[in-house]
């Protein structure tokens, strides 16, 4: 419990930082207040105690990466989202280049847009959500090999995976849990 009460303190105290910006073209805007109420025994909290160890891993650097949107770590290896670039490279935890998926394209086998990915530790696979072509692509997380495609009917912002599923978010409709797309 008392890691979930670090979590939320530090994604309120995040929340609240960005987005105490002025921004006067914001008009006319509906805001609404939630009061959220925190049981702590501790006096103070560090906000690093959910953190076990740090490394700095020095990526090579023929491989520019314009924006990590997104990273997974598992089983030495460093699942990274460029959104710039739009590819997905993968590093070893030394840093070294080992491959990316980057099957950008109009093909079958291919995604137009990554809008967003996860990385599924039970089967190894990354899971590329593509909502222009409404699927979700999937390559092994050994080689970035393509491994087949599913459709979607909804258009989610985000997909996660867990042991048994595939899940998809998106804020402005229902969220759905496609048990269509199971795999294990």
């Amino acid at each position: 419990m008392p890691m979930k009460n670090c979590t939320l303190i530090f994604s309120i105290l995040f929340f609240l930082f960005f987005s105490c910006q002025n921004n006067s073209k914001i008009e006319n805007k509906i805001y609404s207040e939630y009061e959220v109420e925190i049981y702590n025994n501790e006096k103070s909290i560090d906000d690093l105690s959910f953190v076990r160890s740090a490394k700095l891993v020095f990526l090579e650097n023929e491989h520019l990466i314009g924006n990590i949107k997104k990273l997974y770590i598992h089983d030495n290896k460093i699942y990274i989202w460029d959104n710039v670039a739009d590819k997905i490279l993968v590093f070893s935890t030394s840093g070294k280049y080992c491959f990316s998926v980057s099957d950008k394209g109009m093909g079958p086998n291919e995604y137009i847009s990554i809008t967003s990915f996860c990385y599924s530790r039970t089967n190894n696979n990354i899971f590329i959500l593509d909502t222009k072509k409404r699927k979700v692509l999937c390559f092994s997380g050994q080689d970035g090999k393509f491994l087949y495609i599913e459709d979607i009917e909804h258009v989610p912002i985000s997909i996660e995976s867990d042991s048994e599923f595939l899940y998809f978010y998106n804020p402005f409709t229902f969220n759905y849990l496609n048990s269509d797309l199971k795999y294990s």
